[in-house]
Formats: C-alpha cells, structure tokens, sequence
C-alpha cells in the first residue's frame, strides 16, 4: 500500500520543489485514504551515517516531499509485516525490522494517519526506486529513492531528525 500512504505526511519532511503531479493520483489518494484513521510502519534504515529517504510527488499541495520508506498496514496484516512489504515495494530492499523508534500522528483533513517508526536494517536486495503496485503509470508517486547524509537537515523534520542524530 505504498500508494500516496506516505505522500500525506508533508510535515515529517521538508518540502521542496514544486511539482504537478496527475489529478488521477490526488484522487485515487483522497478515495483510498481520506476520511478514516490509517496506521502506518514506517522505517529508519541507517548505513555510513546516511539515511534512506523516498521523493514522493506531492499529493495536498503538489509539492515532492522526501519520507522514509512505508506505508499502511492491510487488514489481518502484522505492522512488521507491512513494513518489510513496504520497504521490499519501495525500495528493493528485504529488511529485518528492529526497534520501535517513535510514534508520529497526522491530521490533515480528510487524511489522519498514525504513524509507527522502527529501525530497519538491510539484509538483501539492490535499491531500486519502486513502484506503487496498486496504481497506474501515470500515478506513481515515487519519484526518486537515495541515502541522505544524517547531518542534512534540509531532509528531515524535526522528529525523524532527533530519531536519527541520537
């Protein structure tokens, strides 16, 4: 369910460039998410003090924001499980997941999500930049995958900064 999951939360990362993004994603999002409580299992995965982060178009005010690989947890689904799914569809990676982290709660009207941060560590895969298996082409919201130096705040908000730099 990478889908959009993660594009709502604009504010647990800087925004940066403008972009457009397709009307069919913004309302394949508004749809699937919108209007209820979604949980998500997010993941940190740290390797030579740099982070793994994901450019997502941008789907509440068009802007990319870059997150950490996740997304939602599927009805009868475990959140580890979720978020090796997640993490393998984003990115290419297979994880072991480790410590929870942090808790993180987004209201965005129609969007409410509560997110849950765990460490990640790699154990197979190359990276990839992933598609959102349950959207078109045209919809994907991916746009780039890469490793963001720790000390780049411009990546981060402040919860995930503090997470990582501590």
């Amino acid at each position: 369910m990478a889908l959009i999951d993660i594009g709502f939360n604009l504010y647990l990362c800087k925004i940066f460039h403008h972009t457009s993004m397709s009307d069919e994603a913004q309302e394949i999002a508004k749809k699937q998410y919108g209007n209820k409580i979604r949980l998500r299992a997010c993941g940190i995965c740290i390797e030579n003090q740099q982070v793994l982060m994901i450019c997502h178009k941008g789907v509440i005010n068009e802007k990319d924001v870059w997150l950490p690989p996740g997304g939602g947890v599927e009805d009868g689904e475990s959140i580890t499980d979720a978020l090796v799914r997640e993490f393998l569809e984003e990115t290419g990676f297979e994880i072991k997941v480790g410590r929870f982290m942090f808790k993180h709660e987004l209201i965005h009207a129609p969007i409410h999500s509560v997110e849950l941060y765990f460490e990640v560590e790699i154990v197979a895969g190359k990276l990839i930049v992933g598609k959102d298996p349950e959207t078109t082409q045209e919809a994907q919201l991916i746009k780039d995958v890469r490793w963001i130096p720790l000390k780049n705040r411009d990546y981060f908000t402040d919860e995930v900064y503090l997470a990582i730099n501590s």
